[in-house]
């Protein structure tokens, strides 16, 4: 067995496997595009016998975290092939990639499992999915009796021919205002080319300014019409509603609408006389989240309230976590420090990164034996600054 990056003439074979494990099998060519996406710098592979048996990509990204944003790895594509599949390629691959993300200081890692229970092994914990909520257009109806504020303007556009618009839009507006939003730095243009490909693009304009965005695909007409919105993205709420009054523009002519949402949107506030029930799923599985270096995740996050804990941190694979840190509000932002003292708390890494990215209380972590001990006070301080809170990202990998 051999670990290592793949070589530029690798690259088909990655993108081969990635489609027999998440795609419909076809016998197409790889084309230059997905070629372009199979970047040896972040695609490590299991080789026997020369033959690709085992894969994954990391790539480097930024993410917002709690209003801080931080080096996020993406671990995405892990894949074996079937006939290699229960020898522990997937746990070597793994711990390569943690590796490299500590040699690319990077502080975070997030993924897509197909198994919840497979990645908290490697220290990842289960954030959530986001929503997506289906509508009768007309139910937006009551938007058209709004007058938009002196200014605010909706023109739609394809939005391949406004691809450096929505990355400043992306970058300026979205990601600093959405909890767990990515941003790839690295990406080509031929990437997102492909992001946006047959995609309708508009945004919320205050004179001039882009306050609000939706990217969606338009299928059919009449009663089979719909409009499909994988991105709609507002820095305020008369943008949002703005938007909101675009879409309803539709209802004589596409039946149904389409939003991608965070999970704790009150969306029902924004429809009235809803004929048909409308529909709320889950958006593929939950994202899973770690902490990869703790000084670089926690360091610069929201701390209002006054105190500091020293907190044991056990991190079984990435044992440059493990030790005991000083947390402490400086200014309303967490400074961390490794020391050597005593701790008032005991936790895995699997507690610290539930508490970074908020998605559990330390009384629950404490009751799924991630985090011991603590004072009342110590416990209380941490559940301050890292209250509980939703997760949002819809660039999916």
């Amino acid at each position: 067995m051999e670990l290592r990056n793949i070589r530029d003439d690798e690259r088909a074979a990655f993108v081969l496997l990635a489609r027999y494990a998440f795609h419909d099998w076809t016998e197409e060519e790889v084309d230059a595009a997905r070629l372009a996406w199979a970047d040896p710098e972040n695609v490590w592979g299991v080789f026997v016998e020369a033959e690709l048996a085992s894969a994954l990509m990391c790539f480097n990204a930024d993410q917002n975290v709690r209003g801080a944003l931080k080096k996020m790895g993406g671990v995405s594509c892990v894949a074996t092939a079937p006939q290699f599949r229960g020898r522990g390629h997937v746990r070597a691959l793994m711990q390569a990639a943690f590796e490299e993300m500590r040699r690319r200081g990077t502080g975070v890692s997030m993924l897509r499992p197909f198994r919840e229970s497979f990645y908290e092994r490697f220290g990842y914990v289960t954030a959530n999915a986001d929503s997506r909520v289906t509508f009768p257009t007309e139910a937006l109806g009551h938007w058209l009796r709004r007058e938009a504020a002196p200014g605010w303007t909706t023109t739609p556009v394809p939005a391949r021919e406004v691809i450096a618009e929505i990355q400043d839009f992306w970058r300026g507006k979205a990601l600093p205002r959405y909890h767990g939003l990515i941003d790839l730095p690295e990406a080509s243009e031929a990437e997102w080319r492909e992001w946006v490909k047959d995609k309708v693009a508009t945004f919320a304009t205050s004179n001039g300014d882009r306050r609000g965005f939706a990217l969606f695909k338009k299928t059919g007409y009449g009663h089979h019409g719909k409009l499909e919105c994988s991105q709609f993205l507002w820095a305020e709420p008369e943008a949002r509603d703005l938007l909101l009054q675009f879409l309803a523009r539709h209802r004589d002519q596409i039946a149904s609408v389409e939003l991608r949402l965070p999970c704790d949107t009150p969306f029902q506030q924004w429809l009235q006389d809803v004929s048909r029930p409308f529909q709320i799923e889950t958006f593929h599985l939950p994202w899973m989240v770690r902490v990869m270096d703790a000084p670089a995740a926690l360091a610069g996050l929201p701390a209002e309230a006054a105190g500091e804990v020293a907190v044991e941190v056990v991190d079984e694979q990435c044992d440059w976590n493990t030790g005991v840190y000083l947390l402490r509000s400086d200014g309303g932002r967490l400074a961390v420090e490794k020391i050597g003292a005593e701790p008032a708390v005991r936790m895995d890494v699997k507690a610290l990164s539930a508490l970074a990215y908020g998605t559990l209380p330390t009384a629950e972590l404490a009751r799924r034996g991630w985090l011991a001990g603590g004072e009342a006070a110590a416990l209380e301080l941490l559940d301050r600054w890292f209250p509980p809170r939703p997760l949002f990202n819809t660039i999916d990998f």
